[in-house]
């Protein structure tokens, strides 16, 4: 109840601290002297303070199984320790706990950058066989004149490897000149600071790496020369006869002219379509799982937390005396229902092996909210435990088994209720009712009040009358710190969501200007007949633009197939590494719907800017340079 003025001093980092995602408490440092001080004018702040033990490890030594062989014994030799929150946090787990959003992030930017490499590539061998397309006469002459296949490949592999060493070379001074957006990014998830180093292995890596990828891709495609006669190439590439299927015949079609042609145009290219196709569909994929996201990560954060198994409430109560607040709490028509916890640390042994966990205590399970079952069920009885899927497959050992677990007592028998998933201490949790944990320990008291309010009571409506009724409690805002905690994965799902957005849109545009402008140019004499022949310049980009968008359009809804089926085996490969099983996404068909009209809007749109170039084409003029 006492206000102190303190001055800041300065700033600085605590790995553990770093994030509310890790631990949902904040650190501060003060002299000694005026801690001393403090804590003789205040009894109540005397009774809360603790000491904390910093255990540096030889090198070779495994934080986390340090952690397990120590646990026991200070469990067994200092009972009154084995509910403490902060009895044993390893380097290990907390590493993980402050790297998680961070980690889960970066891995979707590199499949998403791998996607991209892969849209690349398809580009670069269509663009090579675009420009062999336009040059087939040129081609053939110098077939003619004695150039080989082996030649004309080089010629091929020594262009896109200049241009890939010099695009690489300006990629790498980008990435330096963004190394504060990228920092900026990564310091809102880790909460430190970022020093990156400039590494010149990892930009020779990447020149070698990307230039013998291009190179390969490159090699493939130049493999045309060999397929390629001269007299064949002097033709244009027609061949003697074509016994292609007419799938658009105009004697038996109901389509416009313009229409039938782009239909003809589509089959007759099938293997660039089918790349088309490739191309949209990955980038349809990516943008709708960037929307979903989005809106399962930060929007709808309920689904955030039934994943990792974070139960909440709309404020917590600590303090001494709590199983008669509880009692009296349940009577309050502002309350919904209110959970009693506890948790300890206990050694969990099955018949191959053992390891220490901390366990969570609950007075009334079946009232949890956010508890993901991945098998069998929640513990009812004094004799059942329930282990994370982590823990079960470190024990080898599934529901209905029995294990033994080591309290403050001696060993007793548990069964195996149920397999659920955490992500509290990297997925290594284990679960008891209250009676089991009487059961084993002797006994347990609660030592935080979870309370849930009824609709419309917020927390600065009910937190006075509880202070007032129970002066020796601390009340916290759940809602807050949840809101607090989740704030580094809400930022990181919008600009994963935003940077999915902006570079399909780069993309989708891209690839348009360049199936457009190659159509424009290699079929300029046949538009410039069908002009004379009849057709308006706004039949003629109808058709040009109804070549594509076909495509991209079976391509956007294909993407948006994938990201239905392929969502959640995704986000549960992001989360495998603290042991998440199982996941119930919000899949919200309205951002599909955007994601597929937007990449259609956005091809349209190009397409038609592109087109726009047929209006300078003039027969006379061909005719004249002809």
């Amino acid at each position: 109840g006492t206000e102190y003025e303190v001055r800041v001093s300065g700033f600085v980092e605590d790995p553990v601290f770093a994030t509310p995602m890790n631990i949902s408490v904040y650190s501060v440092y003060i002299d000694s002297d005026r801690m001393d001080e403090l804590l003789a004018e205040d009894p109540v702040l005397k009774g809360m303070e603790g000491v904390l033990h910093k255990v540096r490890l030889k090198d070779g030594t495994d934080s986390f199984q340090f952690e397990n062989r120590i646990m026991p014994i200070l469990t067994k030799e200092v009972p009154e320790l084995a509910g403490s929150a902060t009895l044993g946090l390893n380097w290990k787990t907390m590493k993980g706990g402050v790297a998680i959003v961070s980690r889960i992030s970066m891995a979707i930017i590199l499949v998403f950058s791998l996607l991209l490499i892969l849209v690349a590539l398809i580009i670069i061998r269509f663009s090579i066989r675009n420009y062999m397309e336009r040059n087939l006469n040129n081609i053939g002459i110098l077939q003619a004149a004695g150039y080989t296949a082996g030649q004309l490949t080089v010629t091929v592999l020594m262009e896109m490897g200049i241009i890939t060493v010099f695009a690489v070379g300006i990629g790498i001074l980008i990435g330096i000149a963004g190394n504060g957006v990228v920092g900026s990014f990564q310091g809102i998830m880790l909460g430190l600071n970022w020093k990156l180093v400039f590494s010149q292995e990892a930009a020779i890596g990447t020149v070698a790496v990307v230039l013998g990828i291009v190179l390969g891709v490159s090699l493939l495609s130049g493999g045309v020369y060999r397929k390629l006669s001269v007299l064949e190439s002097l033709r244009g590439g027609i061949h003697t006869h074509n016994f292609k299927k007419n799938y658009f015949g105009f004697d038996r079609t109901r389509f416009s002219i313009p229409l039938t042609l782009a239909g003809k145009n589509i089959m007759n290219e099938k293997a660039k379509n089918a790349f088309i196709l490739c191309i949209v569909a990955l980038l349809s994929f990516s943008v709708c799982v960037g929307f979903e996201l989005y809106e399962n990560f930060g929007v709808n954060t309920d689904t955030l937390l039934n994943i990792i198994g974070l139960e909440t409430g709309d404020l917590l109560v600590d303090g001494a005396g709590l199983e008669t607040v509880e009692q009296e709490l349940e009577d309050w028509e502002e309350v919904e229902k209110v959970l009693g916890y506890d948790r300890c640390t206990v050694e969990l042994e099955s018949r191959e092996e053992k390891t220490s966990v901390d366990c969570d205590i609950w007075d009334q399970t079946e009232l949890l909210e956010h508890e993901m079952v991945v098998r069998g069920r929640l513990p009812m009885y004094a004799n059942e435990i329930m282990l994370t899927t982590s823990i079960a497959e470190l024990l080898k050992v599934d529901t209905g088994d029995v294990i033994y677990v080591t309290g403050r007592g001696e060993r007793m028998d548990y069964v195996v209720s149920g397999i659920d998933q955490k992500m509290n201490n990297m997925g290594l949790k284990t679960m008891m009712t209250k009676e089991g944990a009487e059961r084993l320990n002797g006994q347990s008291r609660l030592t935080a009040l979870y309370v849930h309010t009824r609709d419309g009571v917020a927390f600065g409506d009910i937190s006075t009358k509880i202070q007032e009724r129970f002066p020796d409690v601390m009340l916290s805002d759940s809602e807050k710190q949840i809101r607090n905690s989740l704030s580094p994965t809400v930022m990181a799902m919008t600009a994963i969501c935003i940077f999915f957005v902006v570079v399909t849109v780069f993309v989708v545009a891209l690839v348009e200007v360049l199936l457009v402008k190659a159509k424009v140019i290699r079929e300029r004499k046949n538009l410039g007949l069908m002009k004379a022949a009849g057709f308006t310049t706004g039949q003629l980009i109808r058709q040009t633009m109804m070549m594509n968008l076909p495509v991209i359009a079976l391509g956007a809804l294909l993407g948006t197939f994938l990201c239905i089926y392929l969502m959640e085996p995704l986000t549960l490969l992001c989360f495998s590494f603290c042991g998440i099983r199982k996941c119930a996404l919000t899949m919200n068909f309205l951002w599909m719907a955007a994601s597929t009209l937007g990449i259609l809007f956005v091809a349209a749109g190009t397409s038609l800017l592109v087109a726009f170039r047929i209006r300078k084409i003039e027969p006379v003029k061909l005719l004249t340079e002809e």
